[in-house]
């Protein structure tokens, strides 16, 4: 799986070149069911890619005042996440 991350605005996409999606569009697409508890792992392997690296794309997304971080850091950040992602971690 190839990923490209690339930053509009605010917001940083991280886009699957193999089917062209967003990992965001399809957490998005299934938030209600999977927030109530009624999306089953195991049933859409987009769906639980997208559940996996999701919470932790907010999370890098989220900077509190007082953090800092170089361009470099941020990359590197991103890269440990899709590799997490890739390796089925």
């Amino acid at each position: 799986m190839r990923c490209v991350v690339f930053s509009a605005g605010w917001s940083v996409r991280v886009w699957n070149t193999a089917t062209e999606y967003t990992f965001e569009a399809v957490y998005e697409d299934m938030a209600e069911l999977i927030r109530l508890g009624a999306y089953k792992a195991g049933t859409n392997v987009e769906v639980d890619m997208a559940t996996k690296v999701y919470p932790k794309l907010e999370a890098f997304l989220t900077q509190k005042k007082e953090e800092r971080a170089t361009l470099a850091d941020g990359y590197a950040e991103l890269e440990a996440i899709m590799a997490e992602l890739g390796s089925g971690s």
